[in-house]
């Protein structure tokens, strides 16, 4: 009796099963563990029909998407009619419009720059030059109070010969010479660029170079 406890205390420390006594009925057989549910795939999220066509039963100020047309151009004028009426109906609108205009049109502003090889560019407006110049200078110049400018392009000179109201929109050049840009201009401020490539050291646009057409790119 005591070598059969003697064995069952082994078996259970390791972990085993006692042997069953001859003559003993066996037991219940243990229930077998549940088979796993057969994955299932993710069903793949439907296509989103899509957007319809805007027309103008949808949308009756469709036709003020053509920015420069005749119709669209007579109706932001007639509205800027009546916010300047409300504007300059307030008591202290001219005095703050002129000293907001004398801020912009100071020669006191710092201009300032982006270096670009042994030049520092800057883009500069004011009464004179309401467009805008893109200008250059060197860093023993930029440190004079009254530097000298080489103007490289002279937007309301451009816009004149183009016939474009040409507004600047920024300048990107190849290094390490800086002397090859691709300039970008809007029409009218428009949120649509026209690039074109431009020649630093000749002061023009580049007969057959690269030139993209207005495009929201």
């Amino acid at each position: 009796m005591q070598l059969r406890t003697l064995v069952l205390i082994s078996l259970i420390a390791c972990g085993g099963s006692p042997a069953r006594p001859p003559g003993e009925p066996a037991g219940p057989a243990p229930a077998a563990s549940p088979a796993p549910a057969p994955a299932t795939t993710a069903a793949a999220p439907a296509a989103k029909p899509p957007m319809p066509a805007a027309n103008a039963a949808d949308d009756p100020y469709l036709w003020l998407e053509d920015v420069t047309s005749d119709r669209a151009l007579a109706w932001a004028r007639e509205h800027n009619q009546v916010t300047q009426a409300e504007l300059e109906a307030i008591p202290s609108f001219a005095t703050s419009r002129d000293r907001i205009r004398a801020i912009l049109d100071s020669k006191d502003k710092t201009p300032y720059v982006t270096k670009r090889g042994a030049h520092y560019y800057n883009f500069w407006r004011d009464d004179k030059n309401p467009r805008g110049l893109w200008r250059r200078t060197s860093l023993a110049e930029y440190r004079k109070p009254r530097p000298a400018w080489d103007v490289v392009i002279d937007l309301d000179a451009l816009a004149t010969q183009d016939k474009e109201s040409w507004v600047w929109q920024g300048a990107s050049c190849l290094y390490p010479k800086y002397e090859r840009c691709l300039v970008l201009l809007s029409r009218g401020g428009a949120d649509a660029n026209v690039v074109r490539e431009f020649e630093v050291t000749t002061r023009k646009f580049i007969d057959g170079g690269l030139a993209i057409p207005e495009a929201k790119s």
